[in-house]
């Protein structure tokens, strides 16, 4: 028995500090944790999102409002059919963006932007990307070149309401 004891006493000797140890370690990385959430939460990361997507939309576009993709980018869509694609698929566009009930042609940008990856689903993107590309753009210009696109297309046929001043 006297050997048990002894396995038993160097168990507790190195198992019992070492797990206060780990407890310790675990504490102070879920301590820098907080602390990252803390810096994180006082920035306002959808009003930063907002803004780079603003810079992104005016980058491509011509105008602020509303906002329509620059010749040279519709070039790009144009050459690779893309737009003959949308325009096979315009009614079902128009019913999808119709249904989600933007209550104004802001909104139906807003709209469009949330499900613009969804959308971009709906059509054979292989030759497009393949411009894109060759156009010196990066892939996430794809989503968005489509979406400035759409504005054009799809906003003016929802027929929203005057507004009367």
């Amino acid at each position: 028995m006297n050997l048990l004891n002894l396995i038993n006493a160097i168990i507790l000797i190195i198992g019992v500090p070492s797990i206060i140890t780990a407890c310790i370690c675990v504490g102070r990385k879920l301590q820098i944790l907080d602390s990252l959430k803390e810096y994180i939460d006082k920035y306002d990361l959808p009003k930063i999102s907002f803004r780079t997507d603003c810079l992104w939309k005016k980058s491509f576009g011509e105008s602020d409002s509303p906002l329509r993709l620059k010749a040279e980018y519709k070039k790009i869509l144009e050459s690779s059919n893309l737009d003959e694609q949308i325009k096979v698929k315009e009614n079902e566009l128009i019913q999808f963006v119709q249904n989600l009930k933007p209550f104004d042609e802001l909104d139906a940008q807003t709209v469009i932007d949330q499900n613009i990856n969804e959308i971009v689903k709906w059509f054979d993107l292989a030759d497009f990307r393949k411009k894109v590309y060759d156009g010196g753009l990066s892939v996430e210009t794809v989503p968005l070149l489509i979406n400035l696109y759409l504005y054009e297309i799809i906003i003016p046929e929802l027929k929203f309401p005057e507004i009367k001043e």
